[in-house]
């Protein structure tokens, strides 16, 4: 059996068919269902990967294996899943996909009681992979399996957020490069603020013309968007990665902001809230931005770049805002992950709250 690139906190991700079996995510189902009360709801996603449908059912029959009561949400992005764990108060969740993968490769992300996965449960999933201990059959009836349409009451949560936002009028252009959030973020988004109007661009779903997109490289993968902000004069664009939580923004004259440059204005808009608070950063962060949080008040600390060391991190240190130089930003308010929607309502909150054209508070910002 070929190797996994990846069997750790983070997740698991593998090449198709080797490792990546159906037998050995319902293995991985049966040990995830065990380390949940009996009867314990779990919800279970996938992306839309062409290997997602042929381990799905093999996931469901592990958990149930386990004595799991499952619920499938569907084809969401990932912190769609973790938004509905967190509401429906799940006892697990579990989600097939491999961000940054190859379009031949997929594999799970995890977490039980909306905790940050740990090295114990990690050991457990590998030791089940490979058959020690030995997985015990259920002895109870097993539950059917719950469909569950979070899409409602996910954006009801947004707009219930930020209800108070002043109006803001502009011209926003989304760009999900095919992912997760195609077909999504702009209805979202337009229901949350509904004087914008809001445009996207390689909108429909496509693994493999997202990680295509993904893997473009470099300023390339915000190429499209950046001519477009340009061709239509839009006052800003958003490019969602295809792990639904990186984010990079576009200003109106279609330059990126560098990821200093998004982080600086996070930390901006957060401003002297961030007195005597922990301010998260990875070793990319750039000194500016680090010093930028200091003068407000805040303590920085020095956290590794991988997202659940980041989650943990800000889940024992209680901070309100965590960044890294890859486009993803963790907030208190999101239970510490990352959201890349929920990202982009807070800069426009923000924009709006200034009461001036992002044009104007980026000239007045440190480059």
């Amino acid at each position: 059996m070929n190797s996994f690139q990846r069997f750790d906190c983070n997740g698991i991700y593998g090449d198709v068919p080797s490792p990546l079996t159906p037998d050995v995510y319902r293995k991985l189902g049966a040990a995830l269902g065990s380390l949940v009360p009996s009867r314990g709801k779990f919800l279970v996603a996938a992306d839309a990967r062409s290997s997602s449908p042929i381990f799905l059912p093999a996931l469901v029959e592990g958990l149930k294996s386990g004595n799991a009561a499952v619920v499938d949400v569907g084809s969401l992005p990932v912190p769609m899943v973790y938004y509905a764990a967190r509401r429906i108060k799940a006892d697990g969740c579990a989600i097939i996909t491999a961000p940054f993968a190859s379009e031949a490769a997929n594999g799970l992300e995890w977490s039980i009681d909306n905790a940050v996965p740990n090295r114990q449960q990690v050991e457990f999933l590998r030791k089940a992979v490979n058959g020690k201990p030995p997985l015990t059959p259920t002895t109870l009836d097993p539950l059917p399996e719950r469909s569950l349409d979070v899409s409602f009451d996910y954006v009801s949560w947004l707009q219930d957020t930020w209800f108070d936002s002043p109006a803001i009028s502009a011209h926003v252009v989304l760009d999900p490069k095919f992912g997760p959030w195609a077909g999504l973020a702009r209805r979202y988004l337009q229901a949350v603020f509904p004087r914008l109007l809001v445009s996207a661009i390689r909108d429909s779903s496509d693994y493999g013309l997202a990680e295509k997109c993904e893997n473009n490289g470099g300023g390339d993968a915000c190429d499209p968007l950046s001519e477009e902000v340009d061709r239509i004069r839009a006052d800003l664009g958003f490019v969602l990665g295809i792990d639904g939580r990186c984010l990079t923004l576009i200003d109106g004259n279609g330059v990126p902001l560098q990821p200093a440059e998004l982080n600086g204005l996070l930390v901006q808009s957060f401003g002297a809230s961030l007195e005597n608070e922990i301010f998260l950063h990875d070793r990319g962060c750039s000194p500016d931005v680090i010093d930028a949080a200091a003068r407000w008040g805040a303590k920085p600390m020095l956290v590794e770049s991988e997202h659940a060391e980041f989650w943990r991190m800000m889940i024992a240190t209680s901070a309100p805002l965590g960044v890294d130089s890859t486009g993803r930003h963790f907030f208190r308010a999101i239970c510490g992950n990352c959201d890349a929607l929920f990202t982009i309502c807070w800069i426009l909150d923000y924009i709006a709250h200034q009461g001036k054209p992002f044009a104007k508070i980026r000239e007045q910002m440190p480059r």
